[in-house]
């Protein structure tokens, strides 16, 4: 019996880059909330959110990069 390959999406980077936006977005929201109310539960919540927001935006500029190919040059220049 044959192995099933998973077939790795293309739009990986696009999802990473809505999942990124959407993060900002609720940061910002629980960051006029926390500057509003004051409450430390919500600064909490700003800086996860913030920080899944970097996470995603990452993935989804390797993402990207990768699937363009500029992430397969060597680094080195031969003299």
């Amino acid at each position: 019996m044959p192995k099933k390959t998973v077939k790795k999406q293309d739009n990986s980077a696009l999802i990473n880059l809505g999942f990124g936006l959407l993060a900002l977005g609720v940061c910002y929201g629980f960051g006029s909330w926390a500057i509003d109310s004051g409450s430390l539960w919500h600064y909490a919540f700003a800086f996860a959110s913030f920080y899944f927001a970097v996470h995603y935006l990452k993935l989804a500029i390797k993402g990207w990069l990768k699937t363009n190919g500029k992430s397969k040059a060597t680094g080195r220049a031969k003299s």
